[in-house]
């Protein structure tokens, strides 16, 4: 794919139909992502491996004990879960260049939690309280970090293109130009993605947090 087709000569900005038609071109990461969100949700569900997921909310747990336990909690809530979804969505992002290596994995972890919670609240027949919990926020949360993760993904191959291609002149600049044209259309998916994860924080230090109260 032509990066000039989506980012033109490189001096004119990037607008959000064009960013648009990029992440329509990425529909095969976005898949691949989801699938393997699915995946960990699966093995989170069946409990696969218990002792992973327990530490995972054991910290969790120890987080949310040290702001309940402090002055306007509330607030505090929120921004922990703000900045830490942005924090870490940036961070699957960018470090996808080591071969896709961070998305994949807190692709599994994320679903290994969502998975286990479900698993364990259906089981004590409180699902309508999971339900209550996770979707009010969840629906704008999970796709944005299913995507952040798929440009992670993104990031990975074109290393691994660039690994490959590299005692190949015209190939190596070919990868180049994509790498060039990848972070650009990152700057403005970083707006776009911070300002979905803001929109999800407060609806889950809000209505979530109100409806399991």
């Amino acid at each position: 794919m032509s990066c000039t087709k989506y980012f033109g000569n490189g001096s004119e900005p990037m607008g959000l139909k064009v960013w648009f038609a990029h992440l329509k071109s990425m529909k095969r990461e976005i898949i691949v992502a989801f699938i393997i969100f699915a995946i960990g949700i699966y093995l989170g569900y069946s409990k696969q491996f218990p002792s992973i997921i327990e530490g995972q909310m054991g910290t969790m747990k120890k987080i949310a004990e040290t702001i309940n336990n402090m002055e306007y909690s509330q607030l505090w809530f929120f921004l922990f879960i703000f900045v830490n979804n942005l924090v870490i969505s940036l961070m699957v992002m960018y470090l996808g260049s080591f071969f896709a290596l961070a998305p994949i994995y807190s692709l599994i972890m994320n679903g290994m939690v969502l998975g286990y919670l479900a698993s364990t609240e259906v089981n004590a027949d409180n699902w309508f309280v999971f339900v209550k919990g996770i979707v009010p926020h969840g629906i704008i949360e999970i796709p944005a970090v299913i995507i952040a993760c798929a440009y992670g993904i993104r990031f990975g191959t074109i290393a691994a293109e660039s690994v490959i291609s590299f005692p190949f002149a015209k190939r190596r600049a070919r990868v180049a130009a994509k790498l060039i044209g990848f972070m650009k259309v990152t700057i403005p998916f970083m707006l776009v993605l911070a300002s979905t994860l803001l929109l999800a924080a407060i609806i889950e230090s809000t209505i979530s947090y109100w409806l399991i109260h």
